[in-house]
């Protein structure tokens, strides 16, 4: 097998719901506070370590931008799998920021 990385995005599950219309803020306000998470999260609680293991991956789980930044920097050697944790309350705006960062091709 090729030298891999893979730079895994973890939220626990279900944030992708955040992106959508229901995931806006205003809506988990007032009477509706905590159906959001109540309804949409499916937190899997998954060991990605254990997991990459299993499979003869390396696996590090990355705790910051540097730390990001590092280990993107480093050459790829083998089979790798970066973990960066994220809060499922943090995806909606960290798409914005992601969006605005691309360029379209062309």
């Amino acid at each position: 097998m090729p030298d891999l990385r893979v730079v895994l995005v973890n939220d626990d599950g279900g944030s992708i719901f955040h992106t959508l219309e229901q995931g806006d803020p205003r809506y988990d306000a007032g009477a509706y506070e905590g159906a959001f998470e109540r309804l949409f999260a499916t937190p899997h609680g998954l060991d990605f370590a254990a997991l990459a293991g299993a499979y003869g991956w390396r696996h590090r789980r990355i705790g910051g931008r540097e730390d990001l930044a590092e280990a993107l920097a480093a050459p790829v050697q083998g089979r790798e799998l970066l973990e960066v944790p994220i809060s499922r309350a943090d995806r909606r705006d960290l798409d914005t920021r992601l969006r605005a960062l691309v360029r379209p091709a062309g």
